[in-house]
């Protein structure tokens, strides 16, 4: 079970420096049978705490602070902090998109 977890968060990992969204990952997922750990539908959440979680690349969260894991990593840092500076830029072109929207519905009123 671990291998077949380990390679699912590998392809989430590359799915999503590939271009594809959380939610399309998810569906993907969902398209193709595969349950989640928890035996669930997978969701857009669900793979964002996936991309966000530094113990795939071999830290531990402890309050506040980052400790190197004990055991192997599953993706290389620069691929978690690719994934991480592509979910920031994505959020601030979502939002810029919506400030657009807000603005020109304003202008209509």
């Amino acid at each position: 079970e671990n291998k077949t977890e380990a390679l699912q968060v590998k392809k989430i990992y590359e799915m999503y420096l590939s271009g594809q969204s959380m939610k399309k990952i998810a569906k993907t997922f969902n398209d193709q049978g595969i349950p989640t750990k928890q035996n669930k539908k997978w969701g857009q959440q669900t793979v964002a705490l996936i991309l966000k979680n530094p113990l795939y690349y071999g830290f531990l969260h402890w309050e506040k602070y980052l400790n190197k894991g004990d055991y192997p990593p599953l993706i290389d840092q620069n691929t978690f902090t690719a994934v991480q500076a592509t979910i920031k830029k994505r959020k601030t072109v979502v939002r810029r998109h919506l400030k657009k929207i807000n603005l020109s519905n304003a202008i209509k009123s």
